[in-house]
């Protein structure tokens, strides 16, 4: 006995009212993964702009009345010691007690060393990169992106400069505001490894206090390399933007297709 057919125009009708359906479920999964590229790149905005905003000193308040003030340091009279972290990955000049925090960016750990002292803010990130021969190139550029001033009255291009060091080659940049050199960076990348450290101080580049943090830094590439030997490698975020612009549609297709299966053994 010839088993009978549904006719295209009802088999159509079952499949959409299938897929009405079941589509409170699709679009619950569908804003799901918009609000996650949504928060990667709220984090990745507020991460990026955590270099200049550390680095930022906000003016004094004029005082109400002239008051006798206690002998403080100043910036010649700075305690500099050599501080190594216990990893032994890199060793540099800084003058105070370190703070080490961890945290993401782009999703992935990084490890910032941190010492205020006298208005100063001394930093040092350490960052992995992506195992792409423009990563460094990529990073270096949202560096300075996020360090400049975005201000149309202050925007200044920032001066760089091609420099090299013991385990490490990179980019020292100075940013300047109204005609006046205000902060440096010291952008790196570790010898024959995916490893950034990234030097910041809120100094222009030619001062004493920046010469010396950014010229006793000193990397040792197998030891940074060890210490980092566990960290994720990031994946590009052109292959990730590949796989979720091309991942939903095609999830939407078999979607269809597996709804019109079963409406028609139906």
């Amino acid at each position: 006995m010839q088993k009978d057919h549904l006719p295209s125009k009802v088999l159509l009708n079952r499949v959409i009212l299938r897929m009405r359906q079941t589509l409170p479920i699709c679009a619950v999964s569908l804003c799901f993964c918009y609000a996650a590229v949504a928060a990667d790149s709220v984090l990745e905005k507020g991460d990026t702009q955590s270099a200049k905003r550390a680095t930022e000193t906000k003016p004094d308040k004029p005082a109400a009345e002239a008051k006798p003030e206690k002998a403080s340091k100043t910036k010649s009279d700075l305690v500099w010691e050599s501080y190594t972290p216990q990893s032994g990955e890199f060793t540099v000049d800084i003058p105070g007690a370190v703070t080490i925090r961890q945290r993401k960016t782009d999703g992935l750990p990084a490890t910032l060393y941190e010492c205020t002292t006298n208005k100063l803010s001394f930093i040092i990130s350490c960052n992995m990169l992506e195992d792409d021969p423009d990563a460094f190139t990529k990073y270096t550029t949202g560096v300075i992106n996020s360090m400049q001033d975005k201000e149309p009255d202050h925007a200044e291009s920032p001066a760089t400069l091609a420099v090299t060091g013991k385990g490490w080659s990179g980019t020292s940049v100075s940013f300047s505001e109204f005609g006046l050199a205000a902060r440096s960076a010291l952008i790196t990348k570790v010898d024959k490894a995916n490893i950034a450290y990234t030097l910041a101080l809120n100094t222009p580049r030619d001062s004493e206090e920046t010469k010396r943090f950014f010229g006793s830094f000193v990397v040792d590439p197998d030891k940074a390399t060890k210490a980092h030997a566990h960290d994720e490698v990031p994946i590009s975020f052109e292959i990730y933007k590949t796989v979720l612009y091309l991942g939903i549609p095609t999830a939407l297709l078999i979607w269809f297709l597996v709804i019109a299966a079963r409406t028609k053994k139906k």
